[in-house]
């Protein structure tokens, strides 16, 4: 064997490396972006989840407290007339140093009250209506009485008194109780409250 049959055998080589060496890119570079596009998909599934789990505590903790938001808002001195615009109250922010800021943030307190008061009630309203059609499921209605013996009535009940109000078990008043959370979080949040799977 010449030196040249040696140098054709080494590029021959050579050139079979570089070939396997860039289809190894191909699959590295395959490979990265499948499981950049997984990553990706999991953390997007994550975010809506959080999302939705938020939304969730959100409403239960609308809910919860709603009574007490209900009687703010009624009695709250300052009304939606009287707030400022966002603008005047952002400058405020930067300026005040005098008390205004205080005032300032209990009248944009009690508006955001009310409005979020009245936006529940509407949405309580129209839950009502959804559950109490004539061709509404008899559970779908039992599920809003539950939400409203819990929350929303002026005589709160605890779940034993709603299970023996309705001649269920507790389990179920917790289970009805869930499914009427979700319910109101579509209603409230709109499509960003609905559960994503």
């Amino acid at each position: 064997m010449g030196k040249t049959d040696n140098t054709a055998a080494l590029v021959a080589r050579i050139a079979a490396l570089e070939e396997k060496l860039n289809g190894f890119e191909e699959r590295a570079e395959k490979i990265a972006a499948e499981s950049a596009v997984k990553y990706f998909l999991k953390l997007q599934k994550e975010d809506r989840k959080e999302r939705h789990d938020r939304r969730l505590h959100n409403i239960k903790m609308l809910l919860q407290n709603y009574r007490m938001l209900k009687i703010n808002s009624e009695e709250a001195v300052y009304s939606l007339e009287q707030i400022e615009s966002p603008y005047d109250i952002f400058e405020d922010m930067m300026q005040g140093k005098d008390g205004t800021l205080q005032i300032d943030s209990i009248k944009k307190s009690a508006a955001r009250t009310k409005i979020i008061v009245d936006h529940i009630e509407k949405m309580i309203d129209l839950y009502q209506v959804y559950t109490s059609r004539e061709d509404a499921d008899p559970i779908e209605q039992r599920r809003f009485d539950v939400l409203n013996d819990l929350y929303l009535s002026d005589v709160k009940l605890g779940a034993k008194e709603v299970a023996d109000k309705y001649g269920i078990s507790r389990e179920s008043v917790y289970s009805d109780r869930s499914i009427a959370l979700e319910n109101m979080a579509a209603l409230v949040f709109g499509v960003d409250g609905l559960t994503t799977h």
